[in-house]
């Protein structure tokens, strides 16, 4: 079933799974740090609207803001109990308008650079099929 939104309650209970996740690993040697800042900043954004913590551009691990692109593309991708899937082609469209102040503008450039070829093979196949 989808409801098409999540309550503001909902969505303050998901936002804590970067500080519980960061919180269970944190103790953790055979992680990195780099390992664990991406588990607590992948939801950041460069205009620092993002959480937990709202930090800004440079402040994010790099890998983190890789992990972010990465991670919003596939949940824009994939149908949860509160929303539908998108096309690839249009998660695309929304990273490209959300380069710059949501992602790292080069790497949502370097992300779709990879992704997109593989989007357009795969469109190209249905249409022989």
């Amino acid at each position: 079933m989808i409801n098409n939104k999540l309550t503001d309650k909902e969505f303050e209970i998901i936002k804590k799974h970067t500080i519980k996740g960061y919180n269970y690993i944190s103790h953790r040697d055979d992680l990195s740090e780099a390992s664990k800042k991406i588990v607590l900043q992948h939801h950041e954004t460069i205009d620092g609207k993002g959480y937990p913590k709202g930090i800004t551009g440079d402040n994010i691990s790099f890998y983190a803001k890789i992990t972010g692109i990465c991670d919003h593309y596939e949940a824009l991708c994939s149908e949860r109990t509160y929303k539908k899937a998108i096309t690839p082609s249009l998660a695309i469209e929304y990273l490209l308008e959300k380069a710059g102040t949501y992602f790292d503008l080069e790497l949502t450039r370097e992300f779709i650079g990879l992704v997109a070829p593989y989007i357009i093979k795969k469109q190209a196949s249905l249409l022989q099929m």
